[in-house]
């Protein structure tokens, strides 16, 4: 419950303020239960994925050599240019394959609790991100999430920085960064640094405002919506949103403090019935009776 706040009235009495209003917290994930015997498991999907796409791109690309070599002998341009082409969309292949590997062995990792093989993986990821789609910004959140699980925050600050600037600065348009942003602002409040929490959440919800604006030009996206993956992004935005707000309300700016609620509860109401999504609509509704004289 939020306490009154009492201050020395100049006349000698005391003088009792207003209560000031509480909004929800983001709280820090749980942290889990790692399972090390899924490990090997892990590992053997990883290299099981990475030498089939490589042997199947070295059988493909002996028969199309082969085959380039007999149209060049006989003059065969057309022949030559086509094989030429299929040799060079074979790189694109090998490079499919070897993504594959890491981001399903590090799937399987998650899902399992192999947390030990997802950290190595994803630490893999992050030294060959330069031939892999986004820089790996997928290795970069699974790692800083098993960070925050632990709860270093001077890590997690440090890491997530450094990602972050390395992954805009060469892909600006890459929006899937959100959660990465979430984390390290989180560290910050919890180290009682207001100003770098705001900071790095409003990074987070530019983060989530343009990973939506690029979900409602993709039809293909919009179906994995169906699938929850959109709709758990929701959650965590509106989650985002009423932190926030928390955050603005400490600096008594109550009006942007009321205006991050209003949207943390029409991005909740968007979500299906959950125990989170009650706490959290539960809580800003709580916060915005708080708030009506502002």
């Amino acid at each position: 419950m939020a306490k009154k706040s009492v201050s020395q009235h100049p006349s000698g009495g005391r003088q009792i303020r207003a209560k000031q209003p509480k909004v929800p917290q983001m709280e820090l994930p749980p942290v889990p239960v790692e399972n090390p015997t899924q490990d090997r498991v892990v590992y053997a999907v990883f290299a099981t994925i990475l030498l089939l796409g490589t042997l199947t791109t070295g059988l493909l690309y002996y028969f199309v050599g082969q085959n380039l070599y007999q149209a060049y002998l006989v003059k065969n341009w057309l022949n030559t240019a086509l094989a030429a082409g299929a040799l060079v969309g074979l790189l694109f292949f090998l490079r499919a394959a070897f993504t594959a590997a890491f981001v399903v062995s590090a799937t399987v990792a998650g899902r399992t609790n192999a947390f030990s093989a997802q950290h190595k993986i994803c630490t893999w990821a992050l030294k060959y991100k330069s031939i892999l789609p986004d820089r790996a910004s997928w290795a970069s959140q699974a790692i800083i999430q098993q960070m925050m699980a632990k709860q270093d925050f001077d890590q997690i600050i440090e890491f997530g920085t450094t990602q972050f600037e390395d992954i805009t600065s060469k892909n600006p348009k890459d929006h899937s960064l959100a959660v990465l942003c979430t984390y390290v602002g989180m560290s910050y409040q919890a180290k009682g640094d207001l100003a770098k929490s705001i900071e790095w959440n409003e990074k987070s919800i530019d983060q989530f405002t343009k990973f939506f604006a690029s979900i409602e030009k993709s039809k293909f996206a919009k179906k994995l919506g169906s699938q929850g993956v959109v709709e758990a992004m929701t959650l965590n935005y509106a989650q985002v949103l009423a932190g926030l707000g928390s955050s603005y309300m400490q600096q008594q700016n109550y009006r942007k403090a009321k205006d991050l609620l209003k949207q943390s509860l029409e991005q909740a109401k968007k979500t299906s019935e959950t125990p989170e999504r009650r706490q959290l609509i539960k809580q800003v509704e709580e916060g915005l009776g708080r708030l009506k004289r502002w």
